[in-house]
């Protein structure tokens, strides 16, 4: 699996799903119901739980290829600093 296809499954399924599901409201309940629903739930930070996880389990695929004893050891410390960076924004 590529990175594109790794950041999509990981990244763009948990966050930007629940926005296109909440999005789904808007034929039964009308569009400023369903922007009341996702401004409210991205502003509180509801759906930036799941990037927190998904960050956690990138670096163990991280450090895990650390213990494997990868060729790409610089490459892989600035994956895990900027994961753990995002984690914490």
């Amino acid at each position: 699996m590529n990175l594109f296809f790794w950041m999509l499954l990981n990244f763009g399924v948990p966050i930007v799903g629940p926005i296109f599901t909440l999005a789904l409201v808007a034929p039964a309940h009308g569009w400023r119901v369903a922007k009341a629903l996702i401004a409210a739930s991205v502003k509180d930070g509801q759906l930036f739980w799941c990037a927190i996880g998904l960050c956690a389990s990138a670096v163990y695929e991280v450090a895990a290829a650390f213990e494997r004893g990868s060729r790409e050891m610089p490459t892989l410390v600035f994956r895990m600093v900027g994961l753990c960076l995002v984690g914490f924004v």
